[in-house]
């Protein structure tokens, strides 16, 4: 797993030193993105969520609660239906937050 990356954050007025995994990052900005909303407005939806006590924590529980309820019969047509493919290279290509959220495959 890739090393985690501390980011300076703006939440409830303060600045909040958070450590987070790279495809963790990319996840938050991509709900940012859809959102349309600044990094530093997510994370204070992330912190009233009271998903955690602890802000990496409830961040990435809040991704991953974003992404599954958003998930789609389609996708999940898509993705195999329930049989984990041996590669999740074909979803890296288009949500390179994907694979942050898998339990590692047997001899990865």
């Amino acid at each position: 797993m890739a090393k985690p990356i501390a980011r300076l954050v703006l939440v409830e007025g303060l600045h909040i030193k958070i450590r987070l995994e790279p495809r963790m990052w990319s996840a938050l900005h991509e709900i940012r993105r859809r959102e349309g909303m600044t990094l530093h407005a997510l994370m204070n939806d992330i912190k009233r969520s009271k998903l955690a006590l602890e802000l990496a924590a409830a961040s990435r529980l809040y991704a991953l609660r974003y992404f599954m309820e958003r998930a789609t019969e389609r996708g999940h047509r898509w993705a195999g239906h329930g049989r984990r493919p041996r590669s999740y290279a074909k979803f890296d290509n288009h949500a390179p937050w994907f694979s942050a959220l898998l339990p590692a495959a047997a001899g990865d």
